[in-house]
């Protein structure tokens, strides 16, 4: 009897085919590599004749702004060194210097603020055409207002203790 039941255990597995289960070979989808593939860069076309001009058009009215608030800096600095006391003529020099200056950065915050804007319109439009000039003005005219705002910062801090 014993014989008999474990023969009837035996017989299904005997009977079932050698294909019947899948296949544990590698697949081809197993090669692969893990993880979406690297998109390409799309190319970028340069900039028009219309932007490429305003751009530089930007970088002009920084520029000449910059050139304008590096020959008053010294004078700034220097009143704003020798300032005494809050209320004294050198510190009322010194704040007007101060003020003179801040006016003079305003046209390259303001080139930088245009050259933003058209950062994030070329992006709206997506074709990104002109957009490595945008950036590169945009990074120049941000070194720029970073220098002036280290040296308005250094001048207000002399003038503040």
């Amino acid at each position: 009897m014993r014989s008999l039941s474990l023969l009837l255990c035996l017989l299904p597995a005997a009977c079932a085919a050698a294909d019947a289960g899948p296949s544990l070979q590698r697949r081809p989808v197993e090669d692969r590599p893990l993880g979406d593939p690297a998109p390409r860069p799309a190319p970028v076309a340069p900039a028009g004749p219309e932007l490429a001009g305003r751009i530089a058009a930007l970088r002009a009215q920084a520029m000449a702004a910059h050139q304008e608030f590096l020959a008053l800096a010294p004078d700034a600095q220097a009143a704003g060194a020798a300032s005494s006391a809050a209320g004294s003529e050198a510190w009322i020099r010194a704040q007007q210097l101060l003020s003179q200056l801040e006016g003079r950065r305003g046209p390259t915050v303001a080139a930088l603020a245009e050259i933003d804007s058209l950062v994030i319109e070329t992006l709206a439009r997506g074709n990104g055409a002109g957009i490595a000039e945008l950036e590169a003005a945009q990074a120049e005219l941000g070194r720029l207002t970073a220098a002036q705002d280290a040296a308005i910062a250094e001048i207000r801090g002399r003038l503040a203790g």
